[in-house]
């Protein structure tokens, strides 16, 4: 769970290399501009015997800076709204520190006053090692007659 979010970390951080950003986490007078990602839910699917699929449900809060009046500039925020779509409508998003990609199942954005708000739905398919306990068969004497 922490390399998956550590992954969106590390996008934002390669896109928006001045935001602060808060993980799970957010404090009171927390900074501007600035980016919460928190983890949501995680839901299992048992595929079949050996495949399982993982969904995590992320949720990513976008603290636009604001003017001198306190105030957000609203085509800035549309713009850093296309912005963010871009950057996150991929097929997949690499696992730091694995050969694996969680795959983008679902992208939602929307703007909640001051806020962006994205909502990512990744899922991630794996197998398992599935050892067969089984008995072995004792010695068989089979009675047969031969004309």
């Amino acid at each position: 769970m922490v390399k998956i979010v550590d992954s969106i970390s590390e996008i934002l951080i390669r896109h928006y290399p001045n935001h602060t950003q808060y993980i799970q986490e957010i404090l009171k007078g927390f900074e501007r501009p600035s980016f919460f990602i928190e983890f949501i839910d995680n839901q299992l699917e048992t595929l079949n015997k050996v495949v399982y699929k993982d969904t995590f449900l992320i949720k990513i809060t976008y603290f636009i800076k604001k003017d001198e009046y306190g105030t957000i500039d609203k085509l800035k925020q549309m713009e850093e709204v296309r912005r963010l779509r871009d950057l996150f409508n991929i097929l997949s998003i690499p696992v730091i520190g694995t050969d694996r990609h969680m795959k983008v199942e679902g992208l939602e954005l929307i703007t909640v006053d001051e806020e962006i708000v994205l909502h990512l739905e990744l899922s991630l398919t794996d197998s398992r090692e599935v050892i067969e306990n089984y008995k072995l068969m004792g010695k068989v004497i089979l009675n047969t007659r031969v004309k």
